[in-house]
């Protein structure tokens, strides 16, 4: 609420972002520091090194601490607890088709919006800021722009998932399973991540999450391949959806390939 009462209703989006965020003065500017600092204390620099390794994409806790030069430890568990406590990171569980519950292996996402948008542009442009530079440019023109936009979609998706299965007309008491899903390459295996897994007792509902000015028709092909590799017990119905923002190609309607295709202005709507 305290965010929303810095935004200027007749200013565009990209205005108010450059208002809050991009000059001295702007509210986000400093907001991170502060709240971290307050939060965290001394260790604020080595929890933020953690949410550093996962501002473009997640990762295991190994890869975590090979990225920040920590060994594993209780430790390491005990700092990604807190950040998961306090609302930072989330720690996503695959799952097993062979046990047909969830599995053993998790990767940890950077959950709060805000702060990788923060870390990834703001932290690193403070001195351009402070020199009042940047106060004309594109967000567009930000370096992983299009990668982190789509990270960040795919975050507001996940932490809104009640909203998603409503829209999809699920019951939650059928739901067994209802995470992202990543599977590692075996001998028997191919790598595969799916944005969004959802496994009811008679279906599974594979989705994927489009931040574009267009989705192309090649989506189809490309969620084809990603069913491929996954060993889908035969009893289960497949069940393709596409939450996208922007346009999409009337080819990809017209095919009737996926089960729901829902846009984002029909997320907020709630229906």
């Amino acid at each position: 609420p305290r965010y929303l009462e810095e935004i200027r209703p007749d200013l565009s989006a990209e205005q108010n972002i450059f208002k809050m965020c991009f000059k001295r003065e702007g509210f986000l500017f400093s907001e991170f520091e502060h709240i971290f600092t307050s939060i965290f204390s001394r260790r604020a620099e080595t929890y933020k090194k953690i949410l550093s390794a996962l501002v473009g994409g997640t990762k295991t806790i190994d890869e975590i601490c090979q990225h920040i030069g920590i060994e594993k430890s209780g430790t390491m568990t005990n700092y990604l607890s807190d950040l998961s406590e306090a609302g930072f990171i989330h720690k996503d569980v695959s799952f097993n088709f062979k046990t047909y519950k969830p599995s053993k292996s998790s990767r940890y996402r950077l959950k709060d919006n805000y702060t990788r948008f923060y870390l990834r542009y703001i932290q690193e442009k403070k001195p351009l800021i402070e020199s009042s530079i940047l106060e004309d440019t594109n967000l567009e023109s930000f370096i992983e722009w299009n990668i982190i936009s789509g990270l960040q979609f795919e975050n507001l998706v996940l932490n809104n998932l009640k909203k998603l299965i409503e829209i999809m007309g699920i019951s939650s008491g059928s739901i067994q399973f209802a995470s992202p899903y990543f599977q590692s390459k075996t001998l028997t295996k191919e790598p595969c991540q799916i944005d969004l897994l959802i496994i009811t007792k008679h279906s599974i509902y594979i989705v994927e999450m489009k931040f574009r000015k267009k989705v192309s028709k090649q989506v189809i092909p490309d969620m084809i391949e990603k069913s491929g590799k996954l060993s889908i017990p035969k009893h289960l119905s497949v069940r393709p959806v596409l939450v996208y923002s922007g346009d999409i190609d009337p080819v990809v309607e017209s095919e009737d390939y996926f089960f729901r295709t829902i846009h984002m202005e029909e997320f907020f709507r709630g229906g």
